[in-house]
């Protein structure tokens, strides 16, 4: 015996409140993950302009101090009479001491922030000529071996990240090779 289907299409208030509140919850929920999507965006983007901002006065602090400047031509100028020679006796307390300590520095700090990876390689491009003009000059090698002999600074680890970045930027080459006793 087939028992007709009634279908009974009457809708009470209370139907059509909850109807409505269904609605306007949905809706809720599609501006909520709308907003969620618009943010995001935004904050990928000032994370951009952020980490540009921090690469470009990067930039700027390797080329703020024309005595430095001018000491890395001289590193770069290697064939020239003017260029940096290394003399562990007069070395010490020079001005030329001064200079190079501080490109190393900075080198070794640039080094640490992308070991940290708090900048990575790509950031990086516009640094590979300024490390490899320091960390493959001859002089800069022989006073990296020369700091660490006994009656200097045996323990003497500052520049170890200069060298982990030239290591990152240029493999394990010839002139890494002589920027290893360094590391013992």
């Amino acid at each position: 015996m087939l028992e007709q289907l009634m279908i009974d299409w009457t809708i009470s208030v209370g139907d059509l409140v909850r109807a409505v509140f269904g609605v306007i919850g949905l809706t809720g929920l599609f501006l909520a993950y709308w907003q969620l999507r618009l943010s995001w965006k935004a904050n990928r983007e000032s994370a951009a302009a952020t980490r540009a901002r921090f690469v470009l006065d990067l930039n700027k602090w390797f080329l703020e101090n024309d005595d430095e400047i001018r000491f890395f031509y001289r590193l770069d100028y290697s064939s020239h009479p003017n260029a940096f020679r290394f003399d562990g006796t007069e070395f010490p307390n020079s001005p030329d001491e001064l200079r190079l300590d501080a490109l190393l520095f900075k080198v070794s700090h640039v080094g640490a922030l992308l070991r940290h990876s708090i900048v990575t390689t790509d950031d990086l491009d516009w640094i590979h000529f300024h490390v490899r003009t320091v960390m493959e000059n001859p002089e800069v090698q022989a006073y990296l071996v020369w700091i660490k002999l006994d009656e200097q600074v045996p323990d003497h680890s500052a520049f170890t990240d200069a060298i982990y970045l030239y290591k990152v930027l240029y493999g394990r080459s010839e002139s890494y090779e002589k920027l290893k006793p360094y590391l013992n």
